[in-house]
């Protein structure tokens, strides 16, 4: 049987593990990054319009291919939001 290896982590004067520290500016950093890459699903903009999501996503689509708005696949779900 073989012993498993225990690895010591520091402690706090409570004896709970220290957890790394992360700065309130690397959250507001992270905050500004998914704002700068927020964008609206087909869904979202389809109930918004009031027209059915396929034709949404057609009409979406030709608009990204006019450079009118900007496109990106997240996870198989496509977004939208106001070309540049």
């Amino acid at each position: 049987m073989q012993k498993k290896l225990e690895i010591q982590q520091p402690r706090t004067e409570n004896n709970a593990r220290f957890i790394k520290e992360y700065s309130d500016e690397q959250f507001i950093k992270a905050i500004n990054k998914c704002m700068e890459e927020c964008t609206c699903t087909v869904a979202e903009v389809a109930e918004k319009v009031g027209c059915n999501p396929q034709h949404a996503k057609r009409r979406l689509m030709a608009l990204a291919a006019e450079g009118k708005v900007e496109k990106k696949l997240r996870n198989r779900i496509w977004g939208f939001r106001p070309g540049k």
